[in-house]
């Protein structure tokens, strides 16, 4: 209990994405068994990656997934901006439900991919955080849960044919 809290404490000072993100990942290494966070960068692609260290304690791959929705969200929100996703990358087969993922990650799919990560474009990693500690407060009222609902896709057809109308 608070070690979400206590992560954010320690990346909203980090000054730009690709920072907060590496030591956000870093912290969670120190604190939990149950999974690891990667960070790394592959050419101009960010990938961030959830691995579940013991696969009987997420069988319905449910907390994975949500790991990656919030981190997500969390960087979305860290610097503004939604994130807009290249890719997301399971490491399963598709489930039946897997349809629902387009909404969820708003992001060409892959199954089966070797590992479970969301990718994105590394230019995105020098973006400035704009949140402080005054705002952190007021997230952390509604978080981790808030982050499992999606921003707003501003990259959407939808999305497009508003700004085209506007």
């Amino acid at each position: 209990l608070g070690t979400f809290a206590m992560m954010c404490y320690s990346i909203i000072h980090c000054g730009t994405l690709r920072r907060a993100l590496s030591r956000g990942a870093r912290f969670y290494g120190l604190v939990t068994d149950d999974f690891r966070i990667g960070f790394r960068q592959e050419g101009d692609k960010a990938i961030l990656s959830v691995v579940g260290l013991n696969p009987d304690h997420d069988p319905e791959h449910f907390i994975a997934e949500s790991l990656l929705m919030i981190w997500h969200g969390l960087g979305s929100w860290l610097v503004n901006k939604r994130i807009p996703l290249l890719e997301a990358r399971f490491a399963y087969p598709p489930p039946a439900h897997a349809e629902e993922y387009r909404a969820l990650f708003f992001a060409p799919m892959a199954f089966e991919a070797g590992e479970t990560a969301v990718v994105f474009s590394t230019s995105l990693l020098d973006l400035p955080i704009v949140q402080s500690e005054t705002s952190l407060k007021d997230f952390l009222l509604t978080s981790p849960a808030r982050l499992l609902v999606k921003l707003k896709n501003d990259t959407s057809l939808t999305a497009q044919i508003r700004q085209i109308l506007r």
